[in-house]
């Protein structure tokens, strides 16, 4: 009856034993020093177990285990027999029985370290270009069925033996190396998940400590800055100023937009901060408002003061041009007598009305108006007379039949001012005093006129161009005048978005298209023409204060509408009966269990607004560069997790699988199946 593999092995160990135990009872002979070293460096077989015989018990099962079986006790027995002409039998036999007398230690030790060299090398392989675990695992499968199939083979004496150990082998270690890549890949996401929630412990408890917020609120805020860019970041903090928040970015503004719009109480603490945010910038720019362009005071009382402030100076010019008396016998005098049969009568009556209406004391222009309507003077006019009469030629050169469609003049308008140019022109060459009077009052109306003009700059119709070409011919009052208009009508713009919205979606919408108009490219352009050095200082507070506009905005989308859903949800939480109430006698046991683990809905519910809470805090608040410090050291000192992370645990279990474990499972097997007789 043919014997098992083990029954083989305790037979060969039962010899070996009793070889030592008669080598114990004889006296050993004295040996030289080189005979006792070289017997305990690589050991005699004399039945004395030497620390040189003990590694090489451990070597030679080893390669007998990273062979798969291909070299081991029966290669060994058959190569002394050949070499040193052993018995074969006798050679096998002790060659198990040393590897018997290792020790569960010592032999497991050297099966997995010797399984472990053709174990890599497999694992290698089958990693190597694949695509996907289930090719792994396709691979790994045909590999430890080989290996397995290999080992079972080598085990048999005899060809039944051999037959069924391949067929075990082949079995056993297809399953095995087919399951490895799948038990590899698990333990590697295991080990990088520990890695993982290691790394964001330690970031949470960085954040709980530096800003006073839990944990998990801090890795939020983490990951959420460490997916933006830097660059931007530091954009937005910079045109965001001194009260800049991290919210200023679009991407955040809408995560903060998300919290707010559910239930807790982190909608006040947002809006409390932007809106306070907001007010602050705006008193900030109509300081710098006034700095640069004076108070706002409106156009038509500004208009008003330049006529006011003018006045006594205007009506001393005239006053003194008045005075002086005309010289007719003069080129520019006989030139002004030749005038007169020019002139419509109707704008002597007007002149003469026109004097009485503003209570002038002057003579009566006294003249004799023809049959053909030719006016013939009986006294020649003074200048306050030739004044009044070119006022009234500019008057129905703008009116009546002077007038145009549209807002021109007809040929007749066009008459009526070329005459009364004829006559300023020849009176001021004929009282220089006149011409003093006319530029003073030239003066006001410009500035008037610039005011006007500056309180129409940011309309649409009015280009860049329109300004440049303005301002080549503006004197400077007249460029501060167009400055005091800008500053009125810029004024009007900013009582249109700096009030606090009370309706957080629509307003916001509109609060956001009004200074977008307002900021446009062209209207900085015209604005920076007309200010000149101090456009960049100014523009610097208009950024803030866009800034702000544009963070409330972004947190205010849909968030009335969210507000009023979260208030019906908490009252209809408040009014919801409870279990018993509605007959439900099992959800009420869960129900307990929930609240004394604090998993009840209502727990879970303040958690989580307590963690957004805290979340809007950090993104909200007004040390923006304290928390990107925060999140950039966080980085630092926790480094993301290692790519190749859980690679090595997952080598070895390939390997092992694939060397080792196929072999352990075919000897397994192999002991507790009746192979044959």
């Amino acid at each position: 009856m043919a014997m098992t593999p083990e029954q083989q092995r305790a037979l060969a160990l039962a010899r070996a034993r009793r070889r030592r135990a008669e080598a114990e009872g004889t006296p050993r002979e004295s040996r030289g020093f080189w005979t006792e070293l070289a017997d305990n460096v690589i050991g005699f077989d004399d039945g004395v177990d030497t620390p040189g015989e003990n590694i090489g018990k451990w070597v030679n099962r080893a390669i007998e285990s990273a062979t798969f079986g291909l070299v081991g006790d029966e290669s060994n027995a058959a190569a002394n027999a050949v070499l040193l002409g052993r018995d074969y039998e006798n050679e096998r036999d002790r060659f198990r029985a040393n590897e018997e007398s290792l020790g569960t230690a010592g032999q497991i030790s050297a099966d997995i370290a010797g399984a472990l060299v053709p174990g890599l090398g497999m694992a290698g392989a089958a990693v190597r270009g694949a695509n996907g675990v289930g090719q792994m695992a396709i691979r790994g499968a045909a590999m430890g069925a080989a290996g397995g199939a290999t080992h079972g083979f080598m085990e048999g004496e005899s060809g039944a033996e051999r037959a069924v150990g391949f067929g075990v082998g082949t079995g056993v270690g297809g399953i095995l190396g087919g399951a490895a890549p799948y038990v590899g890949a698990g333990i590697q996401r295991g080990v990088r998940a520990y890695q993982e929630g290691a790394r964001n412990r330690a970031i949470g408890n960085q954040f709980a400590n530096e800003l006073g917020i839990d944990p998990i609120a801090g890795r939020y805020v983490q990951q959420t800055l460490a997916a933006e860019n830097p660059e931007v970041i530091a954009d937005a903090i910079q045109r965001g100023g001194p009260r800049a928040m991290l919210a200023d970015l679009p991407s955040i503004a809408g995560d903060v937009r998300s919290h707010v719009n559910a239930p807790g109480p982190a909608a006040s603490l947002a809006f409390g901060r932007l809106n306070e945010r907001a007010a602050a910038e705006a008193q900030d720019l109509t300081a710098a408002l006034d700095r640069t362009m004076g108070t706002a005071t409106g156009v038509r009382q500004a208009r008003g003061d330049v006529a006011t402030r003018t006045a006594d100076a205007r009506r001393q010019a005239y006053d003194a041009a008045y005075a002086q008396p005309i010289d007719y016998s003069a080129e520019a005098g006989s030139r002004l007598l030749g005038l007169q049969s020019r002139l419509p009568a109707r704008a002597v009556s007007y002149a003469n009305e026109l004097m009485r209406l503003r209570g002038e004391q002057s003579r009566q222009i006294m003249a004799q108006i023809g049959e053909d309507g030719a006016v013939a003077f009986s006294r020649p006019p003074d200048v306050r007379q030739w004044d009044f009469i070119k006022q009234a030629l500019d008057q129905m050169a703008e009116s009546g039949d002077g007038a145009g469609a549209l807002g021109g003049q007809t040929r007749m308008g066009a008459a009526y001012q070329g005459l009364s140019r004829d006559i300023r022109n020849s009176l001021t060459e004929a009282v220089p005093a006149y011409r003093t009077a006319i530029n003073t009052a030239a003066d006001a109306i410009g500035e008037s006129n610039a005011i006007r003009y500056g309180s129409e700059l940011l309309r649409d119709g009015v280009t860049r161009h329109d300004v440049t070409a303005w301002m080549q011919n503006a004197t400077r009052p007249e460029i501060e005048a167009a400055q005091t208009g800008l500053r009125s009508q810029i004024d009007h713009i900013l009582g249109r978005v700096r009030q606090t919205p009370s309706n957080l979606d629509d307003d916001a919408q509109e609060i956001s298209r009004v200074w977008g108009q307002f900021m446009s490219r062209n209207n900085q352009e015209k604005m920076s023409a007309i200010l000149g050095d101090e456009w960049p200082s100014l523009l610097e507070q208009l950024e803030r204060t866009g800034a702000a506009i544009g963070t409330r905005r972004g947190v205010s989308g849909n968030s009335a509408t969210a507000m009023n859903q979260a208030t019906q949800d908490r009252l209809n939480e408040m009014t919801q009966p409870g279990p018993i109430r509605q007959g439900q006698v099992l959800p009420t046991a869960r129900g307990l269990w929930q609240n004394l683990t604090g998993a009840s809905p209502e727990a879970l519910g303040r958690f989580r607004a307590d963690q957004r809470l805290d979340i809007v805090d950090a993104f909200t608040r007004g040390s923006p560069q304290n928390v990107l410090n925060l999140a950039n050291q966080s980085m630092l000192t926790n480094p993301p997790v290692n790519a190749l992370a859980g690679v090595g645990p997952l080598n070895a279990v390939n390997a092992l699988s694939l060397g080792y474990a196929p072999q352990a499972a075919t000897n397994w097997l192999l002991g507790i199946l009746p192979i044959g007789q």
